[in-house]
């Protein structure tokens, strides 16, 4: 299984040349953050940039995108690196 993703204007995802759709708003925003920095992104830093003035429960709401996101790229079609730090999306080698 291979993913493409496009950052340079909409972001868009491929599943093996097929078009995946990539819901608006935060899951787009926090997939956006994580591929653009190309290392670990830290809870907090995607947390100050989904929200100007983070929900009591922005963490929980954070884990909860990333588990979507999981959910729509495919489960074998990333693996998902994560530490204490954060986490980052990554290709199959």
């Amino acid at each position: 299984m291979t993913l493409r993703f496009g950052v340079l204007g909409a972001i868009e995802v491929w599943r093996d040349g097929t078009p995946l759709p990539v819901p608006s708003g935060r899951t787009r925003r926090t997939l956006a953050m994580m591929l653009l920095t190309g290392r670990f992104t830290s809870t907090d830093r995607l947390i100050d940039g989904l929200w100007h003035d983070p929900p009591q429960h922005a963490k929980a709401r954070l884990h909860n995108i990333i588990r979507d996101l999981r959910k729509r790229l495919g489960a074998g079609a990333m693996t998902w690196t994560s530490a204490a730090a954060g986490s980052l999306p990554r290709s199959p080698a």
